[in-house]
């Protein structure tokens, strides 16, 4: 082998080197960027499904909310009849409890009206007993005048056959 064909050797062993050696670095980007890329749409793969998750309880919000303003009206409705019902239930309260008050204002009207043609130790002792026995039996108490001198009435049940 003479020198110009050991040279040609050599220079074609250089030629194909610096080729292989170009095609592993090309190859060797193309790789990097494959797995750049896969990271890449994993990623916009989970950012879909999380945008998709999103979209549907969006959906789910909306429709609460849709649901809500269509029963508004009926809610309404029932809470209107409700008030109209608790408001009649209390005016009849307030009547039937009026009418109470007027029959016992009557009844104690009658029992003065009695107690004036009775002489004055029967009377103080009916105040007495009008203080301690009716408000007892009644639902609601009524603060009742006292006979004028406390010492008269505590002389008076200590009188009285009743106690």
């Amino acid at each position: 082998m003479n020198a110009e064909q050991t040279t040609t050797i050599i220079t074609a062993i250089f030629q194909g080197g610096g080729i292989l050696l170009f095609l592993y670095y090309y190859i060797r980007s193309l790789k990097n960027r494959i797995t750049s890329l896969r990271d890449t749409i994993q990623a916009q793969e989970k950012t879909l499904s999380v945008m998709e998750k999103r979209i549907t309880e969006t959906e789910k919000v909306g429709n609460i909310y849709k649901n809500l303003i269509a029963d508004l009206p009926k809610d309404l409705e029932n809470y209107k009849a409700v008030i109209s019902q608790t408001k009649d239930n209390v005016i009849l309260e307030l009547k039937n409890m009026n009418k109470e008050k007027d029959e016992e204002i009557k009844r104690f009207r009658d029992i003065e009206t009695q107690l004036e043609k009775l002489p004055k130790a029967e009377v103080e002792k009916r105040h007495l007993l009008r203080a301690f026995i009716f408000p007892l039996n009644r639902k609601t108490r009524i603060f009742t005048n006292f006979p004028k001198g406390s010492w008269k009435i505590k002389n008076l049940l200590s009188q009285s056959s009743l106690v």
